[in-house]
């Protein structure tokens, strides 16, 4: 089965999501609005999206 692309497109980024950025790895206190930068599959056939956050890279598996 093919995996969604989710390049450039605008997804929401949940409250209590996990994120990681700069290295580090927090969890989101409000909801956001991101445009995916790139996609990738993660461990667990899982995908992780790829953001710009005030020019630092952020990321999340979905």
């Amino acid at each position: 089965m093919a995996k969604k692309n989710y390049v450039g497109k605008t997804l929401k980024i949940k409250e209590g999501t996990r994120v990681t950025r700069a290295g580090r790895t927090s969890a989101r206190k409000t909801e956001s609005l991101v445009t995916v930068r790139s996609q990738e599959l993660a461990r667990g056939g899982k995908i992780r999206v790829s953001w710009k956050s005030h020019g630092v890279t952020a990321s999340t598996l979905i």
